[in-house]
């Protein structure tokens, strides 16, 4: 399994929550995400599983897009397309 984020992109409210992350990862590999507080760490892990809709960019999961081949329900979740 490969998750790619491209150019991810994350604005509330006007503030720029995510600019611009980019990263591979794949099964077989433990990574962790450090950061100071209020650095988008949560934000970024809710955007990859599909909690929250980013603003630019895109996240695929195996080539599959969150968002486009994985679709969003109404509460904001990614799942399977039917």
């Amino acid at each position: 399994m490969e998750v790619a984020v491209e150019n991810l992109g994350l604005v509330i409210d006007k503030e720029h929550i995510l600019e611009e992350i980019t990263l591979h990862m794949e099964s077989g590999h433990i990574y962790g995400f450090a950061g100071r507080n209020g650095s988008g760490k949560t934000m970024l892990m809710k955007c990859i599983c599909g909690f929250i809709r980013p603003t630019d960019g895109q996240v695929r999961v195996d080539d599959r897009r969150i968002g486009e081949d994985l679709r969003y329900h109404s509460d904001g979740r990614a799942g399977s397309k039917a």
